[in-house]
């Protein structure tokens, strides 16, 4: 039925998508989501409905968070999650990968027709000639919707990180890195409002849901050191081969000067440099001691060290055995509430600062 041009041609009308009572957003506008419509109809027939329903997307996200998004932040927020943006994707962007899903599901032996043709011609336009199709591997091919889509939003992806400044590029590749993005998944509690932790006690939290123990700030004056250093920010007991483990929490910023550059070229780099330190800085008396030094490295955009990412690996496999949860489950919620409390006390010291510099002027 979708290969029927009678049908493609009646089932929206092809000539609106949208459905707008009110001349701006935000003013009684109504608009109906054509997500089925671009699956079903050949994107030169609807190419302009879902660019109004677009606009009109980006009108009611602008007046949601109260600022007029630019350009660039607008293409940030149309990838997906895993990608650093908020999966506002564009229709019209992504309704040949969405068609072509269809064409495939439901292809014969019979050569792609016009339509089929110009939807291919459109998604090549849309990735690296690494990824185009062509019309004979359109019919030998398995490809579904969200494989296709990833092709362009990989292609845009790489294209923003060659066209942004390297600060602009250290923080999309540290927006996306692993789990970075989960606070944005995480679901809405009036618990999450009640107080305002500090990202050292909620990984102290998770530790003792599992039944791990521990303490935090040990070390002052332990061993032959007579100096002020203290290796653990937090010391769980029998981590590991029965030594005791010291997490060390530091965070970091991917567009500290002297990390910017590579931090640009590659996710995680700031925090693997800061796992790098705290190792230096604490190993020595972590060994005189009989401890495992374990840094715990975040960059203010969300990327964790991959030591943290191992040890929270192993609190989660302990979480899921107290909580009698799947291990992925756990995974997941120790992530969304490490991130969420790190993005809100980034929010509160922006705040802070904001108030700061208004006293000054006042002053």
């Amino acid at each position: 039925m979708i290969r029927s041009r009678d049908f493609r041609g009646s089932y929206w009308g092809c000539d609106i998508l949208c459905q707008i009572s009110g001349s701006k957003a935000g003013q009684g506008s109504e608009v109906a989501i054509p997500g089925g419509g671009a699956r079903s109809t050949p994107p030169s027939l609807v190419s302009e409905g879902l660019a109004l329903f677009d606009g009109e997307v980006r009108c009611h996200f602008s007046d949601c968070v109260g600022i007029d998004a630019s350009d660039a932040v607008w293409q940030q927020v149309q990838l997906s999650l895993s990608r650093g943006g908020l999966g506002l994707r564009r229709l019209k962007l992504h309704c040949s990968a969405a068609y072509l899903a269809s064409v495939i599901k439901t292809s014969s032996s019979d050569p792609p027709d016009e339509f089929s043709r110009q939807a291919v011609s459109i998604y090549n336009s849309l990735v690296p000639q690494t990824s185009s199709l062509s019309d004979n591997s359109l019919l030998e091919a398995g490809s579904s919707q969200k494989e296709l889509s990833a092709g362009i939003e990989n292609h845009q992806f790489d294209q923003s990180c060659a066209t942004s400044t390297p600060a602009n590029c250290a923080r999309l590749l540290s927006a996306s890195s692993r789990h970075a993005s989960s606070w944005l998944a995480v679901i809405p509690s009036r618990g999450l409002n009640l107080c305002m932790e500090p990202l050292l006690d909620v990984f102290a939290q998770f530790c003792h849901r599992a039944h791990l123990g521990g303490q935090l700030e040990v070390g002052y004056g332990s061993g032959g050191d007579v100096s002020n250093s203290r290796p653990a920010d937090f010391l769980v007991p029998n981590w590991t081969l029965g030594k005791p483990a010291a997490f060390d929490l530091t965070i970091v910023s991917p567009l500290n000067s002297n990390t910017l550059i590579e931090a640009g070229a590659t996710s995680g780099s700031a925090a693997g440099k800061a796992e790098v330190r705290k190792h230096n800085a604490n190993d020595p008396k972590c060994r005189e001691l009989g401890w495992v030094c374990i840094p715990l490295a975040v960059e203010s955009y969300g990327c964790w060290g991959e030591e943290a990412h191992s040890s929270f690996s192993r609190l989660a496999a302990r979480l899921a055995l107290q909580l009698q949860c799947s291990k992925s489950k756990a995974t997941t919620t120790i992530y969304q509430r490490l991130n969420l409390t790190l993005v809100r006390c980034n929010a509160r010291a922006m705040l802070s600062r904001a108030r700061l510099l208004q006293s000054v002027d006042g002053g």
